[in-house]
């Protein structure tokens, strides 16, 4: 039951991170964020995923994994919603947090899921983590992309928010049960 809740968790973070990548383009022209500033902002991004990445060990020798994932937790879809209620420059601030998250929990979740699994499971049960994240984000993305057309892309923000925030709740929730 653990390592479902890991997975789900895993998923939803998953998600939440491959939409602020697939959707950052688009909100960058909604801002008026000039074209050529694109390449600058992505690098930037990137090294800041890279540099928590690189340190999220820090996280897990100073607090407990249900700790580092209840925060992430709450602040991931925090994010969103912020990232939607400024909708102006100051929201590249939110999309930076949000790469800085990807950092310490794509790592850490995955030393956790290769803590409750089995050598001779590993691979299986990485692969249907990955699996699980593409396959979320191949079912929610779609949707976002018509609602953003639609609407505006400030309501897939607002949506992907409480879409995070309810699953990654309840999936820390349920492992809190499961301690």
């Amino acid at each position: 039951k653990k390592l479902k809740w890991l997975i789900i968790f895993s998923s939803i973070m998953g998600v939440a991170t491959l939409s602020i990548a697939w959707f950052c383009q688009p909100f960058f022209n909604n801002i008026g964020v000039p074209i050529i500033y694109f390449g600058v902002i992505w690098a930037l991004l990137n090294l800041s995923v890279g540099m928590t990445s690189f340190n999220s060990h820090l996280f897990e020798k100073k607090m407990k994994p249900l700790t580092i994932m209840s925060v992430i937790a709450f602040l991931m879809p925090l994010c969103f919603l912020l990232l939607a209620y400024f909708n102006s420059f100051v929201s590249l601030l939110f999309i930076l947090l949000v790469y800085l998250l990807r950092g310490v929990v794509t790592p850490i979740l995955r030393t956790y899921i290769n803590i409750n699994t089995t050598s001779d499971r590993r691979a299986t049960v990485l692969s249907i983590r990955s699996f699980m994240i593409r396959i979320s984000f191949a079912i929610i993305a779609p949707s976002m992309a018509y609602i953003s057309e639609i609407t505006n892309l400030i309501y897939v923000f607002y949506i992907l928010g409480f879409i995070v925030a309810f699953i990654s709740l309840l999936s820390v929730y349920k492992l809190s049960k499961l301690e």
